[in-house]
C-alpha cells in the first residue's frame, strides 16, 4: 500500500529547519514527525486505504529507483549509505519524496486528513505518559538513540501542541524551562547552538548516547525538583557506560 505521510509538513520542515529541527538531518526529522504525529491520527485513513492498497509503499519505490534490496533496513539507511554527508542525505530523501509524489499523485479525495487521537482522558495529552515508552524503545521512536533525538521529539510535540492549542501540562512545562535554560547557558547567536548541543559542550567528559540522556534526566530533576522515571534497562546501560 501506498506510505502515508503529511507531505505539508515535511515541506514546512524543509523550507525552513532552523525553526523545527535546526540542523537538516533525516534522523531529526524523523523524530520531529514522531513527536509531532505522537498526538495526531488520520481521520480518514480506513476510506483511504481501500483505494490505495495497490500503489507500492515508499520503500518499494526506492528499491526499484535505485535498484536495491532494503530487506529489512529502514528505507532513510539507503541515503545514509549513498550520500557524503547528512545534509545531503536530507536534501536526497526529499528528492526521492518529491519523485514518489509525482509519480502517485494523490486525488483530493485520497489525502490524509489528521485529527487529535480521541481519549476521553485528557491526561493522554500528556509527554510524561509518553516519556517513559520513548526511553525503553528509543530506536523505535528516535531512529538512533541520541539527545538530539531527544530534542527533536519533544519540539515536534510541542509544535503540534501549540498549532492546536493544547495546553502545556505541569511536566511539559518544566521540561520546556529546563531546555530553554540550557539554552542561554552559552552566549552563542547561532541556531545551530541548540540545547542539546549546549549540553554535550558542557559536559565533554561524558558518553554518547544513553549515558548523555541519562545525564540530561539527571539535570532536568535536580534543576526542576522532579522525578523522571527511567526503564531499568536504561539505567544498567547508563551505569554500565560509566563502569
Amino acid at each position: 500500500m501506498r506510505t502515508l505521510y503529511d507531505y505539508p509538513l515535511l515541506l514546512r520542515i524543509q523550507q525552513s529547519p532552523a525553526k523545527t529541527i535546526a540542523q537538516r538531518s533525516i534522523p531529526q526529522l524523523r523524530a520531529f514527525v514522531n513527536g509531532y504525529d505522537r498526538l495526531r491520527q488520520i481521520a480518514n485513513l480506513n476510506e483511504i486505504t481501500e483505494r490505495l492498497h495497490k500503489q507500492p509503499p515508499l520503500s518499494r519505490f526506492l528499491e526499484r529507483r535505485h535498484r536495491v534490496a532494503l530487506e529489512d533496513r529502514h528505507w532513510s539507511s539507503l541515503f545514509t549509505l549513498t550520500s557524503e554527508s547528512e545534509t545531503e542525505a536530507f536534501e536526497h530523501f526529499f528528492e526521492a519524496v518529491s519523485a514518489y509524489e509525482r509519480t502517485f499523485p494523490l486525488a483530493k479525495n485520497n489525502v490524509p486528513r489528521y485529527e487529535l487521537r480521541k481519549r476521553a482522558d485528557e491526561g493522554y495529552y500528556d509527554l510524561q505518559l509518553w516519556f517513559y515508552d520513548l526511553l525503553k524503545d528509543p530506536e523505535r521512536h528516535l531512529n538512533e538513540v541520541s539527545l538530539r533525538c531527544i530534542r527533536c521529539f519533544i519540539e515536534g510535540y510541542y509544535h503540534c501542541k501549540r498549532e492546536h492549542g493544547l495546553a502545556f501540562t505541569r511536566f511539559e512545562q518544566h521540561l520546556f524551562f529546563y531546555c530553554n535554560d540550557l539554552s542561554t547557558q552559552l552566549d552563542l547567536a547561532s541556531p545551530f547552538a541548540t540545547w542539546d548541543r549546549i549540553f554535550a559542550w558542557l559536559h565533554p567528559g561524558h558518553a554518547r548516547g544513553v549515558h548523555l540522556i541519562d545525564q540530561f534526566l539527571t539535570g532536568l530533576e535536580r534543576n526542576r525538583h522532579i522525578k523522571v522515571l527511567r526503564p531499568a534497562a536504561m539505567v544498567q546501560e547508563a551505569n554500565y557506560s560509566t563502569t
